[in-house]
């Protein structure tokens, strides 16, 4: 009688367990953002450059719609080397996704502390629910080797390749790029257009959109010579909010900081990063699920990759000269920018091209008239600022260049209608 009783209770501890794996605990879009803010906060303390931050939140993003929209990532992603989504029990799922964001971007950085805290956290919110140990384990032990495809295909898109391959050699031309004061350091990511693309046809697909003024320092009434006075004369007469405005869409991690014979390097968003930061204010006040959320994620990660690539390519076709170049060589040896000049060529602005495209992807996703208060950068010692609409603040962005005075005006012009056409063309390519 006491062996039928133990196998009763027995069989009942394993139908209540198996009733346990059948009834999923709904993640919310809030852990997604959360993990992002984790890796936000690793890109951040390893001062990526802008072009690297952005492969860098892109494939975690990637792994996670995958999983959450496998039909989707299969029609908008046409490279045949994507791995293909693995199967998973519908009740782990979600889980599975989440776990795999993390074991991609611990892969991705050098500081995976914030990513390790937040799993910690993420494991204990779910022991709280329905989730026991094993469930756990088997759910990450499915994300670890998924991610270990998504790495692999990354593996592929010629990053590591130009880690070690040859640096810019300056051209013997006065309208060319030049390093730039206070470092002179060395070009930036001269060989980005050999990454692989997410969307675009190719990196070069953008190059000849248009084309900078003709350089010409000798006739004043040169478009050139007219441009180069515009930034001269603007940085003189900056006030208070432009200089605000340059300070707050500043996104350059790099630029070092020196105060007396002291030199340090201040922790800043990339550009990609503060828009993200934008798009996770919307989200949250909008109050996305989890399968929207990682859609918007991709969506917006992909593209700002690929406005970097064709951006950057056409900055190094181009190889033009930035304003305290020229400034410095024609009207003023002491002549600096309000923030440091990036160590890149000028043409066209990368701030433009990348808010262009950011802002148009987020018309799509969320209205031309949504307005948001973007406190992105309050915990770099910025003010909040307030916009009516996504295209204030691309405008605003682009404009903080010219303030500053390490763009030209047409860089900044051009550099919006580059990044509205890839945004556009995504738009169709995405089919939002």
């Amino acid at each position: 009688m006491k062996r039928l009783l133990f196998a009763m209770l027995y069989l009942s501890m394993v139908y209540l367990q198996s009733c346990k794996t059948q009834t999923p605990v709904k993640i919310e879009a809030n852990e997604l953002h959360q993990w992002n803010i984790a890796l936000q906060e690793g890109i951040t303390n390893d001062f990526f450059s802008p072009p690297v931050a952005s492969r860098m939140y892109t494939y975690p993003n990637i792994a996670v719609f995958s999983l959450l929209h496998p039909n989707e990532y299969n029609q908008v992603i046409q490279d045949n080397t994507k791995p293909k989504p693995i199967e998973v029990n519908k009740n782990l799922l979600e889980v599975v996704a989440m776990y795999t964001f993390y074991h991609v971007a611990i892969k991705m950085i050098y500081t995976i502390k914030p990513l390790d805290d937040y799993k910690k956290q993420f494991d204990s919110t779910l022991l709280a629910k329905d989730y026991d140990q094993n469930m756990l384990q088997e759910a990450n032990t499915k994300a670890e080797a998924y991610a270990k495809q998504i790495l692999a295909w990354a593996a592929t898109d010629g990053y590591k390749e130009t880690r070690s391959d040859s640096k810019y050699v300056l051209k013997n031309s006065p309208r060319s790029w030049k390093p730039t004061p206070p470092d002179y350091m060395d070009a930036l990511e001269p060989n980005w257009h050999k990454i692989r693309p997410f969307l675009l046809d190719s990196s070069a697909e953008y190059v000849t959109f248009m084309a900078p003024h003709p350089y010409d320092v000798a006739n004043k009434n040169s478009n050139f010579y007219k441009e180069m006075l515009e930034v001269y004369e603007q940085v003189s007469k900056t006030d208070s909010e432009q200089n605000g405005i340059g300070k707050f869409w500043d996104c350059n991690p790099l630029a070092p900081q020196h105060v007396s014979h002291v030199s340090y390097a201040e922790k800043k968003l990339t550009p990609g990063g503060h828009w993200l930061s934008i798009a996770r204010i919307i989200s949250t006040t909008k109050n996305d699920n989890l399968l929207d959320a990682s859609k918007m994620y991709c969506y917006l990660s992909m593209s700002i990759a690929d406005a970097f690539i064709a951006c950057w390519t056409s900055k190094y076709h181009y190889n033009y000269v930035r304003p305290v170049t020229v400034i410095n060589e024609t009207i003023s040896p002491t002549w600096k920018s309000i923030i440091t000049t990036p160590n890149f060529p000028e043409y066209p602005s990368g701030h433009s091209v990348v808010s262009s495209t950011a802002s148009t992807i987020l018309n799509q996703l969320y209205g031309k008239n949504t307005s948001f208060t973007d406190n992105s950068e309050e915990p770099y010692g910025m003010k909040p600022r307030t916009f009516s609409s996504f295209d204030q603040a691309c405008e605003e962005a682009a404009m903080s260049r010219f303030y500053a005075g390490i763009h030209f005006k047409k860089a900044i012009v051009d550099g919006q209608k580059m990044g509205r056409s890839i945004g556009e063309k995504f738009i169709q390519k995405l089919k939002l």
